[in-house]
């Protein structure tokens, strides 16, 4: 039997979901089944943690059939998937022509954390737009305008569920912390091809030979329901960490295959392109998956010295399952205590430094909000620094943020071999090893990847795995406009959009801080090259009807529909665009843009 699969990819700030589901004709004949797969993700902000649930999922069909795509209530962070987005579930549906999707938000037992300019995390109270106690939310988004979305029988079908929140949410004050919240949805008939992908769940089979296994799902932090299978792909270059130990290729599925299944599993890695399945670039599997045994805590190190380390940003998820956001922890390690995850060499607790992002697993001790965390293995995730170049050889950065955060969050008191070495933010040296810094000049704005140099090791700073450098001319950029007169937006002639007034707008360069992209300016955005995309409407509660999306994958359509909206006497709020920016012209070729209407 063949089967339909539709990928659902919902992104918010920071989480990528992916949900299959398998469809069948309303009589369940098997000759009519198709798979769908569901994925989550969105992008950067100054939310540390963004976490609600979400309590239903259910596509509507054109014949008004409601399909609940979502077995079971789920709590998701959106900020903890910023760059990945998660494999959801497998499930079966009718086939058939999908008019709308509604997802349902519960902010009764949410949290919400924002970062404020001095750099302080702080709980935000979620309001809605007059100002009210947020507790549920529901979004319906009818799909590419009035052609809908189609599940075929013996097809592979793929949906993307975007949850925008930079278009959903705006901070309106940091003392006290308040976020105002007007959810905005996307779908589009793919997978995010620019964000690794996650399969969590238990491992069911392995097949060595054709290095592969597959895993029975089980995404974001469940530890039970029905949520499918899915299939993982390997090859030499996969990484492996299995109960604390390393390996590399076939070492690694070997050691997998020797693993009784039921074992917990998490793969991060690529979406194969037209199939259901993942190429796994990291695999981690057994005592190295906290579940029911053991706490975990991710955050980043923002202080150390010879006897502590202080982690803030942290979330603490308990061997029960619960997740909630830890704040500042001191984390305690002693000489039993592996250290993984370091690609250069061995890993020892001088690599767990002052701006390096970890994942820890050991047992937590709550008390109020005082947290404390004694690890028995620390695994060491990539961190990322960005500033300017200041001298080349060596790479040395004028920082400007460190793992998305302002500065005034670390201390990097005893970071050096002496105090007159200690990591300076205006002068952070980067080894590069053999990387490419010939083409780089000063003031070019850089960003490394890799690993914080070790505990009191400076004047290194950070060891980088790569260097992105970015083009400012012609480069992948987030733009967004708000105005609440209205942003006085006008179709030209030539079919681009122009602004006429703005309460505030801002453009961002991928990977770039807002503070190093402020200088470019936007004139105008235009068409994708192909004409095609993910664009929205979102159409403001009124009287007689509830807010709603509309969602279409080609720009032409997208702007009819903008036209009559402002020839009805709308007015656009707010927008935000994603694209790519010509230096020369002052656009943004638009490959995702969405617009509030009221």
């Amino acid at each position: 039997m063949k089967k339909n699969a539709l990928t659902l990819a919902m992104a918010g700030l920071g989480l990528a979901s992916v949900l299959t589901l398998q469809g069948c004709n309303l009589s369940d004949e098997q000759n009519d089944a198709g798979q769908v797969q569901v994925t989550v993700t969105d992008a950067e902000e100054d939310f540390v943690t963004y976490r609600v649930d979400v309590s239903n999922i259910t596509f509507i069909r054109a014949d008004g059939t409601r399909v609940n795509a979502l077995p079971i209530n789920t709590s998701m962070d959106f900020v903890q998937y910023q760059d990945v987005s998660e494999w959801f579930a497998t499930l079966s549906i009718p086939a058939g022509v999908y008019q709308a999707v509604e997802l349902n938000l519960d902010y009764s037992n949410s949290e919400v954390v924002v970062e404020t300019d001095a750099g302080e995390h702080v709980i935000a109270e979620v309001v809605d737009v007059q100002g009210n106690a947020v507790t549920e939310l529901t979004m319906t988004m009818n799909l590419n305008g009035e052609e809908g979305f189609t599940v075929r029988r013996g097809k592979l079908s793929q949906l993307t569920l975007d949850l925008d929140l930079e278009a959903s949410n705006r901070i309106i004050s940091q003392s006290p912390a308040m976020v105002q919240v007007e959810p905005f949805m996307l779908a589009t008939a793919y997978i995010d091809e620019g964000r690794d992908l996650r399969v969590r769940g238990l491992l069911s089979q392995v097949d060595v030979a054709s290095e592969t296994f597959t895993a029975e799902v089980l995404p974001m932090r469940l530890r039970s329901g029905a949520f499918g299978s899915a299939a993982v792909m390997t090859n030499s270059d996969t990484r492996f960490e299995i109960n604390g130990e390393e390996f590399v290729g076939t070492a690694g599925l070997t050691a997998l295959a020797e693993l009784e299944a039921g074992v917990a599993i998490v793969s991060y890695g690529e979406h194969v392109k037209g199939e259901a399945k993942l190429l796994a670039e990291t695999v981690v599997a057994g005592s190295s998956v906290p579940w029911d045994q053991s706490d975990l805590v991710k955050g980043v190190v923002t202080a150390r010295t010879e006897s502590s380390i202080s982690l803030s940003g942290a979330i603490v998820e308990t061997r029960d399952g619960i997740a909630q956001f830890g704040g500042d922890i001191q984390l305690t390690v002693d000489n039993e205590t592996d250290v993984t995850g370091y690609i250069l060499g061995d890993a020892s607790l001088a690599n767990i430094a002052v701006g390096q992002r970890i994942i820890a697993i050991g047992d937590a001790t709550i008390d109020g909000a005082e947290v404390t965390f004694d690890a028995d293995q620390v695994r060491l995730k990539f961190s990322q620094a960005v500033g300017t170049v200041v001298e080349t050889t060596p790479l040395t950065l004028d920082l400007e943020r460190y793992n998305g955060r302002r500065l005034a969050l670390y201390n990097f008191a005893e970071t050096g071999v002496d105090m007159n070495n200690d990591v300076d933010e205006n002068a952070f040296e980067v080894e590069t090893f053999t990387l490419d810094t010939a083409t780089m000049e000063q003031d070019d704005v850089v960003a490394v990847r890799g690993y914080a140099a070790a505990y009191a090791t400076a004047p290194t700073d950070f060891e980088a795995v790569s260097i992105i450098t970015p083009n400012f001319d012609n480069s992948a950029v987030a733009y967004s406009a708000r105005s609440v007169l209205g942003l006085g937006l006008t179709i030209e002639a030539n079919g681009s959009l122009t602004l006429g007034l703005t309460d505030s707008s801002g453009i961002k360069f991928a990977g770039v801080p807002f503070s190093l992209s402020a200088t470019q300016t936007v004139s105008a955005i235009v068409s994708s090259e192909s004409g095609e995309g993910r664009y929205a409407l979102r159409y403001a509660a009124t009287a007689e009807s509830a807010a709603y999306v509309v969602v279409y994958t080609d720009y032409a359509e997208f702007q009819l529909a903008l036209s009559a909206a402002l020839d009805s006497g709308l007015s656009a709020k707010h927008m935000a665009t994603k694209g790519f920016y010509d230096a020369e012209l002052a656009t943004i070729a638009a490959s995702q843009m969405t617009v509030s209407l009221k």
